[in-house]
């Protein structure tokens, strides 16, 4: 059975759409947060795209739809790549993303009615290209570098990526009508790689938001005293921006530390979510036990914690981290008493990153990172030589 490309084009915007609503409708119905507000944009690019590409099809004339269409496709992967930088705590780049997608679809407007079907091509293949390598380097880093569900997405954008490159110089090389681009990277080759990344793009995102807001989708927040005294992240965010503010204003160092559980997994898978969930609540309880009395302490995902807390004025900031991850070692868990929740921790000063949130989050999540890179129990302070 051989599929023409009307019929894919049409499989694609079926996939495109469905896949969007999907994610869409559960951003909308769980606690949003600006990167799957980022991402839900990306998906409406794409359902966008569909539409004008399935225009043009239907009518040759229409030949603006090109255009919006290509503007569309680069803003939508560009949005992908601002909603990772979102979920890794940096600061959003959804006017790159307008600014590209203008750019590309000025480039097919460039070259009027007579431009046909690949007007602008060139511009929105390299466009593709540097927007998915770019998503793909963005979720190796920080939050996403130490999510496994992130992984399937990294090889997606390069893979993405790599083919928009080799389209582009076999299109530059032979044009559109040769038999190697016909072959390879013509509109039904390029349509089952679109299907594709959209698929693993809905299903990964959903995971990775899934695990991010769990602890508030669970309704553990103080007052409902599953766990007593952490907040939940929209309530940390929230305290820990007004801290900084007044830390900038008096120009006190504060320390942000991420605690990220390494074996709640194996736990889960061994013994049980009852006891995977027996272990965050005894490591709620250690930090909160272990942690300096002024500090603030907030649950961020389904095994991460965070501890904001004004810098020790005496020792040095990796003490805090330390005195944390040493109660964690050698605090059993009750009810199987071999049992030690193992934890790597990265943390960020403001002495070196500034008194900006987005800044502090980001230089710890990128310690964390590291210090996940040297293996469970492992600590990283932010700006210091790896060892």
């Amino acid at each position: 059975m051989q599929l023409d490309a009307a019929t894919l084009l049409a499989a694609n915007g079926a996939v495109v759409t469905v896949s969007a609503v999907a994610f869409i409708l559960n951003t909308m119905l769980v606690r949003g947060d600006a990167a799957g507000r980022a991402w839900s944009v990306a998906f409406l690019a794409g359902i966008l795209t569909t539409v004008c590409y399935a225009v043009w099809g239907f009518a040759a004339s229409a030949w603006w739809a090109v255009a919006i269409g290509n503007g569309a496709l680069v803003m939508s992967i560009a949005m992908m790549w601002s909603g990772c930088r979102l979920c890794n705590g940096r600061r959003p780049v959804g006017w790159v993303a307008l600014l590209a997608g203008a750019a590309a679809s000025a480039s097919a407007l460039a070259a009027g009615p007579d431009g046909g079907a690949w007007a602008g091509a060139i511009a929105m293949f390299l466009a593709l290209a540097l927007f998915s390598a770019l998503a793909g380097f963005e979720t190796v880093r920080g939050t996403l570098g130490v999510n496994s569900s992130a992984r399937v997405l990294t090889v997606a954008f390069w893979v993405v990526s790599l083919y928009y490159v080799a389209r582009t110089i076999v299109f530059v090389g032979g044009g559109p009508t040769g038999v190697v681009f016909t072959t390879w990277f013509g509109t039904v080759t390029t349509t089952i790689v679109t299907v594709i990344l959209v698929i693993i793009s809905a299903i990964s995102l959903s995971v990775i938001q899934a695990g991010r807001l769990a602890p508030d989708l669970a309704g553990q927040h103080p007052e409902s005293g599953t766990l007593p005294g952490v907040l939940t992240a929209a309530e940390f965010d929230a305290c820990a921006e007004d801290w900084l503010r007044r830390g900038r204003r008096d120009r006190d160092a504060m320390v942000w530390v991420l605690i990220e559980v390494d074996n709640l997994e194996h736990i889960n898978t061994a013994y049980g979510r009852e006891h995977g969930d027996q272990v965050i609540r005894e490591v709620a309880r250690i930090t909160r036990t272990a942690a300096p009395s002024a500090a603030l302490i907030g649950r961020l995902g389904s095994r991460r914690f965070a501890v904001l807390t004004p810098a020790p004025g005496v020792g040095s900031a990796v003490g805090v981290a330390e005195r944390l991850h040493t109660a964690l070692v050698e605090t059993p868990i009750p009810q199987i008493d071999s049992l030690r929740a193992v934890a790597t921790c990265g943390l960020a000063t403001t002495d070196r990153e500034g008194h900006s949130i987005a800044r502090l989050r980001a230089a710890a999540e990128e310690a964390l990172a590291i210090a996940g890179g040297r293996g469970p129990g492992s600590i990283h302070l932010a700006g210091t030589v790896a060892r």
